[in-house]
């Protein structure tokens, strides 16, 4: 099976801008990559809506995800369910929706390996095992 890797909405965003601070070792991220990438489309839709602001921000974001082969993982009733069963253990944390319906895919796909700047977070949640998740790009200035 191919190596497979989740994608966060921070590195979208700074894929898309090139003034974000971590677009350069995003894109260098991403260019080394020998992977099958995964999102859900709650990332798309905080992606696009903080890009809206960015000229054809919210149409590159889409085109990348297209470009790059991205699979858009879908959530289900069953998916949701297990949202809120994460969304309840991390309640102090604060997690969010998107990230919740990250670690569900993580969950069912078996995938521990994540692009993403949210470092804080998904230092913190866990998969089965207790296994924590691997972080790309390596760290840079975002948190």
């Amino acid at each position: 099976m191919a190596r497979r890797i989740l994608l966060d909405t921070g590195v979208v965003i700074a894929l898309v801008n090139r003034r974000d601070r971590d677009h350069e070792r995003c894109v260098a991220a991403l260019a080394s990559l020998r992977a099958r990438l995964i999102t859900v489309e709650g990332v798309l839709v905080e992606a696009c809506h903080l890009l809206r602001k960015v000229p054809l921000g919210q149409r590159r974001a889409i085109e990348l995800v297209l470009s790059t082969g991205t699979e858009v993982f879908p959530a289900t009733p069953a998916r949701l369910v297990r949202a809120l069963e994460l969304l309840a253990r991390f309640e102090a944390r604060r997690m969010d929706l998107v990230d919740a319906l990250l670690v569900v895919a993580a969950e069912e796909l078996e995938v521990s390996e994540i692009l993403t700047l949210d470092r804080r977070d998904f230092t913190t949640y866990r998969l089965p095992g207790n296994k924590g998740f691997t972080m790309l790009p390596p760290d840079g200035p975002a948190t």
